[in-house]
């Protein structure tokens, strides 16, 4: 495969990393508008996935008297997982942030921000990479 060929691919890579944390960065700046209201866990169920484990917590709140439940999918590792019933107590109350659209979309941390780094430590890493095949001098 030519430098080129390769350059572009890292590139490219690079590109879409650098639109996903704008993306991501516009999604945290919207959320951390959202409003807030009391709710509480209701139920948690943990699966094992690929590379990790998630608990799916069931969170009911009220807004306006109507009474919703919501799920959240959680990261955990596998040490945090033996430790979800403490991570998630059944009927702790937590503040939840809930889209005015469309109120059965919740979040906990509006400005989770762990995403948006990753992402962004990604573009750079691929973007140099990129630039580093495209200008090196191949020496014959």
């Amino acid at each position: 495969m030519s430098r080129f060929i390769r350059a572009f691919v890292f590139l490219s890579v690079g590109l879409g990393c650098f639109w996903g944390t704008y993306i991501n960065y516009v999604e945290i700046s919207v959320k951390k508008e959202w409003p807030s209201t009391t709710g509480e866990i209701v139920k948690v169920r943990v699966r094992n996935v690929y590379r990790g484990y998630v608990a799916d917590v069931d969170y009911k709140y009220s807004i306006k008297g109507l009474t919703y439940i919501s799920k959240i999918e959680h990261r955990l590792s596998e040490a945090e997982s033996k430790e979800t019933p403490k991570l998630y107590p059944r009927s702790k109350k937590v503040t939840l942030y809930y889209n005015p659209a469309t109120v059965e979309e919740i979040t906990v941390d509006p400005t989770s921000m762990e995403m948006l780094y990753f992402l962004l430590f990604l573009a750079i890493a691929f973007s140099i990479a990129g630039l580093k095949i495209a200008l090196t001098r191949r020496s014959e």
